[in-house]
């Protein structure tokens, strides 16, 4: 059962999408030839006003290979799932998808969102 932030939302991106490589931290490198997805943490934000926490998250997700119409036609596929899963968890908000090229031949999206959570490290009153 995912615990932390990243696990929730890597792990609803992993019961939408079964085929996807799904990793809940930024790795090197994709274990396998197959469309992947990286979801981290970049910074937390403390809100007392609101007993919150804000959570700067990305999500990195590519395809393998060089530019072609499959490819692309995969990537905007995988685009699509991955902000579809995004959208159906009420506690996170995306703001930008941005393209990319990760380890020099696999084509990609960076996702920005915002995930907040319930202060768990601030004491109770």
């Amino acid at each position: 059962m995912a615990g932390t932030v990243r696990e929730l939302i890597a792990d609803q991106i992993k019961t939408d999408s079964p085929t996807y490589a799904v990793k809940p931290y930024a790795a090197a490198k994709p274990e396998v030839e197959k469309p992947t997805v990286f979801v981290y943490r970049e910074a937390l934000n403390n809100s007392p006003q609101t007993a919150s926490v804000g959570h700067d998250m990305k999500v990195a997700l590519m395809v393998p290979g060089l530019p072609s119409e499959a490819n692309e036609n995969a990537l905007e596929d995988l685009l699509h799932a991955v902000l579809v899963s995004i959208n159906s968890l009420d506690f996170t908000l995306w703001s930008r998808a941005e393209r990319t090229t990760f380890f020099d031949n696999w084509m990609g999206y960076e996702i920005t969102l915002q995930a907040n959570t319930n202060n768990i490290y601030k004491p109770s009153a």
